[in-house]
C-alpha cells in the first residue's frame, strides 16, 4: 500500500497555538458515554443511501484498500482540553462522496454510529 498523502494544517504552525482556557494534554482522553459496544471487525460496515447515485456498503477492509491520508493538526474541545499535533489516519470522507456520488439536492449528513 503507498504511503498516504499529508495534510498539515496551518494552525499548527501558529505562535499562539492554544485557545484561551484550554490545558494542554500529551495524550487524547479517553471519553465515553454509556455502555460501549462490543464490536466485531469482520462484521462492521460503513454505508451512504439517501439522495445518491451509488450507495455503499464497504466492510472494513474495503475501507482500508481505499487511498489513505494523514491529517497532522491541533485538536481542541469543548470539553477544555487540547492535543497538539496530532496525526490522524485514514480515509478521507471526500473520497466516499466521489464514490457514492452525492446528489446536488442533498444538503444534510446523518451520521449514525454503534453507540448512538
Amino acid at each position: 500500500m503507498e504511503k498516504p498523502k499529508r495534510i498539515i494544517s496551518p494552525e499548527v504552525l501558529r505562535k499562539d497555538r492554544i485557545p484561551p482556557g484550554q490545558s494542554v494534554y500529551d495524550d487524547l482522553p479517553i471519553l465515553h458515554e454509556g455502555i460501549i459496544p462490543n464490536i466485531k471487525l469482520a462484521e462492521w460496515t460503513i454505508e451512504t443511501s439517501g439522495l445518491v447515485k451509488n450507495p455503499l456498503r464497504l466492510s472494513l477492509n474495503d475501507l482500508v484498500l481505499l487511498p489513505q491520508i494523514e491529517l497532522f493538526c491541533d485538536v481542541h474541545c469543548v470539553e477544555g482540553w487540547s492535543k497538539l499535533d496530532t496525526s490522524w489516519v485514514g480515509v478521507w470522507a471526500g473520497t466516499l462522496a466521489d464514490k457514492t456520488m452525492i446528489d446536488p439536492k442533498a444538503r444534510f449528513v446523518i451520521i449514525h454510529a454503534a453507540g448512538g
